[in-house]
C-alpha cells in the first residue's frame, strides 16, 4: 500500500461532507500525513473572455472573511490542519487544482448521492474528481453512526 502524506479534504460545509471530514481525520492521525481543508468559492460575474486568472478574487471582503470563518469552524479536534480558500469557476476544477498544486495523495469528500435526473441537471463534482484527480478519491455518502453503548 502506498504511505499517505497529504489528505485534500474539499467542503461545502455540508453534514455529508463533515462526515467525510471524520474520516479524513482519522486517516490523518493514523497515517500521520498532513491534512488540508479545502474550500472552493465560484468566481464572481466578469466580462465574457476575460479568463479566471485574470479576474482578482472578490473585493467582498465581508464574504470571503465568512467563508474562512466557516471553514475553521470544522470540527479537527487537536489535530493540526491548514486551511485553503481558493476560488474557481467550477468546484471540481478548484479542487484538482489544489490537488495537483499540493502533491495530494488522497481525496476524502464527502457526496450527497444524487442519482437519476437531478444528478444529470445538477452534475456531479465526485464523479469529474474520481475521472480526473491525480490521486484516489474516497467518497463518503452517509454520516457515520453514533458510537451505541
Amino acid at each position: 500500500m502506498n504511505v499517505i502524506r497529504s489528505i485534500l479534504h474539499p467542503t461545502d460545509f455540508s453534514p455529508q461532507a463533515d462526515s467525510a471530514l471524520m474520516f479524513a481525520l482519522a486517516l490523518a492521525r493514523d497515517q500521520k500525513a498532513k491534512l488540508v481543508i479545502l474550500h472552493v468559492a465560484r468566481w464572481p460575474a466578469r466580462p465574457i473572455g476575460l479568463p479566471p486568472e485574470s479576474a482578482p478574487p472578490p473585493d467582498d471582503d465581508v464574504e470571503r472573511r465568512e467563508l474562512e470563518r466557516q471553514l475553521r469552524q470544522r470540527p479537527v479536534g487537536d489535530l493540526p490542519v491548514e486551511y485553503r480558500l481558493e476560488y474557481a469557476d467550477t468546484f471540481a476544477e478548484g479542487i484538482l487544482k489544489v490537488a495537483r498544486e499540493l502533491g495530494s495523495d488522497l481525496i476524502v469528500m464527502g457526496t450527497h448521492g444524487r442519482t437519476g435526473w437531478r444528478r444529470l441537471l445538477l452534475g456531479s463534482v465526485a464523479e469529474e474528481l474520481i475521472r480526473k484527480a491525480p490521486c484516489p478519491v474516497l467518497t463518503v455518502r452517509e454520516q457515520i453512526p453514533a458510537e451505541s453503548n
